[in-house]
């Protein structure tokens, strides 16, 4: 098997300190499936041309779906309260 691409080593190199970083701020149980989603996202980007910095990208992926994992959260608990009134 091949060493595979830039972007797979560097995944491969930080997926663990992806998953503290999403570990900070979403639940446990969606740890996993916010680092997978960024590493398609990155397949998906890397698609379009070549990414410079891929540990950044990764990292800023995870951070920006996470946070917005947790504003949908948000939005969903406000508006289940909201109904309840």
């Amino acid at each position: 098997m091949g060493k595979g691409t830039i972007l797979d080593q560097a995944y491969l190199l930080i997926v663990e300190k992806l998953k503290w970083t999403a570990a900070r701020i979403v639940p446990p149980k969606e740890v996993e499936d916010i680092v997978q989603e960024a590493y398609v996202r990155a397949i998906q980007a890397e698609k379009q041309g070549p990414i410079l910095a891929p540990q950044s990208f990764l990292f800023k992926t995870v951070k920006n779906l996470a946070l917005d994992h947790m504003k949908r959260a948000e939005t969903r608990l406000s508006d289940s309260l909201n109904d309840e009134e």
